[in-house]
């Protein structure tokens, strides 16, 4: 971001600052720079993001960004910028990682698992995955795509079914039989049969009820659409520095005079 200094107000406050005293003018151009840079980061950007994210943790883009102030007198090489650190959460610190292509448009790797919105909290897209859907704690998941001896898909899942309902009761899950490359992680609820008869003849009915938390590609990557949040979130921010460089430059008059 840059000041422009073609207006008149500006330069009739950065004349008036040079007459005043050496450091006013580079104190207010300073200040300038980092008030622009916090409104990218409590104004602007948190507006964009929400724009163009959907926002399961309300204050990720606030606690991972910080800002860099603008030092010294030297306004030829005084910057201020914003950016996104790291923090000591494992889950948040790969959002971060991720966030350039999310940013610029790319590749996203280490997406084997995308959860539904059964595995998120309130059953909404707009949550996270409950703690107790998370992968790092699904475990006893039998996979019927390693089932032997099943004439079909459909055998393979039903007795993947039973085989992980009878050894891990309620916590029992399924990866279903590879569709297209993808299988679905699923938590069995309920296994039950039924009889039917028809005159002379009978039929076994069987329903297995379950709940879809996972699909599943090993090794998948997600193309990201360039979303420019940041680039959105900057041109706001820049459009109002003529307004912060008129204020602090004031202040600096201000200051002067009250001496």
């Amino acid at each position: 971001m840059q000041i422009n200094v073609n207006t008149k107000a500006v330069r009739n406050y950065a004349k008036k600052l040079e007459q005043l005293s050496k450091s006013a003018l580079p104190v207010a151009i300073r200040q300038t720079l980092n008030s622009a840079a916090f409104d990218v980061k409590t104004k602007t950007m948190p507006k964009s993001a929400t724009d163009n994210f959907v926002e399961r943790k309300k204050t990720f883009f606030k606690a991972t960004s910080k800002v860099e102030q603008a030092t010294g007198f030297n306004v030829s090489s005084m910057k201020s910028t914003i950016g996104f650190k790291k923090t000591s959460g494992k889950g948040m610190d790969r959002a971060v990682e991720e966030l350039k292509q999310q940013e610029e448009g790319g590749v996203i790797g280490g997406r084997s698992f995308i959860a539904h919105d059964k595995a998120r909290v309130g059953k909404s897209r707009k949550k996270n995955v409950r703690p107790v859907n998370r992968t790092t704690v699904l475990k006893n998941i039998v996979n019927s795509n390693k089932v032997r001896g099943a004439k079909n898909k459909s055998q393979k899942f039903i007795r993947a079914a039973f085989y992980a309902a009878k050894k891990y009761g309620a916590n029992a899950h399924v990866m279903t039989p590879r569709e297209n490359g993808i299988s679905t992680v699923l938590r069995i609820k309920e296994i039950w049969g039924s009889t039917r008869r028809q005159g002379a003849e009978s039929s076994r009915r069987l329903d297995i009820r379950a709940e879809a938390l996972y699909s599943y590609k090993k090794g998948r990557k997600v193309k990201i659409d360039k979303k420019e949040f940041m680039k959105k979130a900057s041109e706001k921010s820049a459009g109002k520095m003529e307004k912060f460089f008129n204020e602090h430059a004031l202040n600096q008059v201000k200051k002067f005079y009250n001496k």
